[in-house]
């Protein structure tokens, strides 16, 4: 049911059910090998499936456990299918993005599983320059622009395979609300490499923090000036990905 409220917060109108329901099982999938990798993997494990999800190979599964092939298999017939439906519709072939967004999210699932199994604390510079990825929000905001339903362009292909600004300040600013309002209640893991203080964030930048005195008030300013953006530009080749970045970020 969470999984399913969030899509309904990034966009509630009728004509987009088909967004929602395919974005549920997105947030779904998230979840699952977010678990895969903060509860249940070993790091030798969690390589192998990284390296499955980068090669995007069915063949790669028989190196993995047998709770990793479910995920993978799960995961890889999931965006195939979107796809095939994406291709059928427009014309355009999407695995490409879908799989990069997948592989980068691994991959920094993987960076900080192994700041857990080697006791390492990064930098919060560190922390961020992965955090920001591994929140999921880039994996979500790709796959809201093509689910969407809006005109796929090459531009907007371009933009996507770069991530833009307005998705990379969405997700710092959901990192920052996940991190400063969780604590113990998640799994072991989750406590090594998921957890910044809100006193290294108020740090100013000559020690190492980011000067962020009221993360409040700064989620406020993003909002505004994406929102003014989103008014002056309405049909721009990111205004979904616009205008979800801003009802994910509230």
């Amino acid at each position: 049911m969470e999984n399913f409220l969030w899509t309904v917060g990034e966009n509630s109108e009728l004509q987009f059910g088909y967004f929602r329901r395919m974005s549920t099982k997105i947030n779904s999938l998230i979840t699952i090998i977010d678990d895969i990798y903060e509860v249940y993997g070993t790091l030798d494990e969690l390589e192998l499936f990284t390296d499955a999800i980068e090669r995007w190979d069915v063949d790669a599964m028989d190196q993995l456990p047998d709770y990793m092939k479910l995920g993978f298999l799960a995961l890889h017939n999931s965006i195939n299918e979107m796809a095939y439906d994406v291709l059928k519709k427009q014309g355009f072939y999407i695995i490409p993005y879908l799989k990069k967004a997948w592989a980068d999210l691994c991959k920094s699932y993987l960076v900080e599983a192994k700041w857990y199994y080697s006791g390492y604390t990064p930098t919060l510079q560190e922390y961020m320059d992965n955090a920001w990825i591994s929140i999921s929000a880039p994996v979500n905001l790709v796959h809201t622009y093509f689910l969407e339903g809006s005109p796929i362009t090459n531009e907007a292909l371009k933009c996507m395979k770069d991530y833009p600004d307005i998705i990379r300040w969405s997700a710092i600013i959901l990192r920052f609300a996940n991190d400063l309002g969780t604590s113990s209640d998640s799994g072991s893991k989750d406590q090594g490499t998921h957890w910044t203080k809100w006193q290294q964030l108020c740090m100013n930048r000559k020690e190492g923090g980011l000067r962020t005195r009221h993360l409040q008030a700064f989620n406020h300013a993003f909002l505004a000036k994406q929102g003014w953006c989103l008014i002056q530009y309405p049909n721009s080749l990111c205004s979904s990905i616009l205008k979800a970045s801003v009802l994910g970020a509230r």
